[in-house]
């Protein structure tokens, strides 16, 4: 199964003719995706955020994964580009829906997507 994830990018302003590697801009965490036997778990890197930052919601076959964080905006410098984001995954019917799980622990978001045991298989005539 494979999991989509769309990231949309932020270009700054910058004069024609000059090229900066700082020029383009992630406007969420990383995220780490993998897969065993048992499920697929999404990693989002989320350093200084809280458990009650985070929203998630399932929408049909779209994981949704919001955050908001408040505390750091009265800031005038910035250590991390991102403050409210969203993600979205697309998942497959392979997911045990009911009974996806998610944990904040050491600036990392966890969400943990069963796989179901369900195997359909169809006879041909």
């Amino acid at each position: 199964m494979t999991i989509a994830t769309f990231q949309p990018v932020q270009y700054r302003n910058q004069r024609p003719g000059t090229a900066n590697i700082q020029t383009i801009q992630s406007k969420s965490p990383a995220v780490n995706i993998s897969e065993d036997d048992k499920a697929f778990y999404i990693r989002l890197a989320t350093p200084g955020m809280s458990r009650s930052d985070f929203n998630i919601q399932l929408e049909g076959n779209r994981l949704i994964v919001k955050g908001t964080d408040d505390k750091e905006k009265n800031q005038s410098q910035f250590s991390f580009i991102w403050r409210d984001f969203e993600k979205s995954f697309l998942i497959s019917d392979k997911v045990e829906t009911d009974l996806i799980t998610a944990e904040s622990k050491d600036g990392i978001l966890s969400i943990i997507l069963p796989k179901n045991d369900k195997v359909l298989t169809v006879k041909v005539s």
